[in-house]
């Protein structure tokens, strides 16, 4: 990032430089990073970066950049897994990647989280719903989350999925910071709520079917089918599979969602109280299913 800094302070006015993992000007290497990601221009003695239509964004201060937006001295700059500060150009200030806590483990984890906090505001008191919590989750690993109603399963959950984004801290991919609009976009993050969310009057078939396309897996409808066929048979549900969802006990019910979640084949299967209203035997068979 140095030479990056340099040629940003020798850039005269009216000129510019593109930053990202292909054809720019500057190669930034990282998830989530586009071939040709922002953009920074000098503009007389001030100098603005703007975002070149990428898929996950840009982000100043946290705050995402929507057009063109002045840069200051200090500013944090994250775009993907690239993470730096904007130097005082004219001053002395080493250009290095923020320092970035990772979680000791052996290996390193398919995600983490570090130094995370979610504050949020409860009859006008701030309240800690997360405080300073850090772990990480390495490949085979099978990690529970205990705590009593309301102390902040769901929300560490969701934090995981990108569905609300943190106070402080990070949530962490492959060891790579990760900020909300990534994880939105990780299609080998599946996350299964509570409350099953799926269409009751269709059949699993074809709820799953119409998954499949939406997550445009498979080249072909015989592809997408196949796929379908191939995790109805592994959450057991196969010989359900043209009954209307509406008309099959809550167990099945929860596996069906439980398929939508594992077409694509992903990574991380994120559960949050999934069993909660099952018979224990059902209960069983799930978290059996979950190994």
């Amino acid at each position: 990032m140095d030479n990056t800094i340099d040629k940003i302070s020798h850039l005269r006015n009216g000129e510019s430089l593109t930053l990202g993992s292909g054809t720019a000007d500057v190669c930034v290497e990282g998830e989530g990073i586009a071939s040709q990601h922002v953009r920074i221009r000098r503009q007389g003695d001030e100098f603005f970066i703007q975002d070149l239509d990428s898929p996950v964004g840009t982000f100043v201060n946290g705050v995402e950049v929507r057009g063109s937006v002045r840069l200051n001295g200090g500013d944090r700059i994250q775009f993907g897994s690239a993470e730096w500060v904007f130097p005082v150009l004219g001053e002395t200030l080493p250009a290095v990647a923020l320092p970035v806590p990772i979680p000791i483990a052996s290996g390193l984890p398919c995600i983490a989280l570090t130094n995370a906090r979610k504050t949020v505001s409860i009859n006008r008191v701030k309240t800690n719903i997360l405080d300073e919590v850090s772990f990480s989750v390495k490949p085979g690993e099978f990690v529970g989350i205990l705590g009593a109603s309301g102390s902040g399963k769901s929300t560490l959950i969701r934090a995981l999925a990108g569905l609300i984004e943190l106070s402080e801290g990070h949530v962490l991919r492959h060891g790579q910071i990760a900020p909300v609009s990534v994880l939105q976009q990780d299609h080998k993050i599946a996350y299964m709520p509570q409350d099953v969310v799926i269409h009751e009057s269709l059949t699993p078939r074809v709820a799953l079917g119409y998954i499949a396309v939406l997550k445009e897996i498979g080249a072909s409808e015989s592809e997408q089918q196949q796929v379908v066929q191939s995790v109805m048979q592994r959450t057991g549900i196969a010989d359900r599979a043209d009954v209307p969802i509406s008309r099959l006990s809550g167990g099945q019910r929860k596996r069906v969602a439980l398929a939508a979640e594992l077409i694509g084949d992903p990574e991380i299967l994120l559960l949050d109280e999934t069993t909660s209203g099952l018979d224990p035997a059902s209960e069983k068979e799930m978290m059996i299913l979950f190994q």
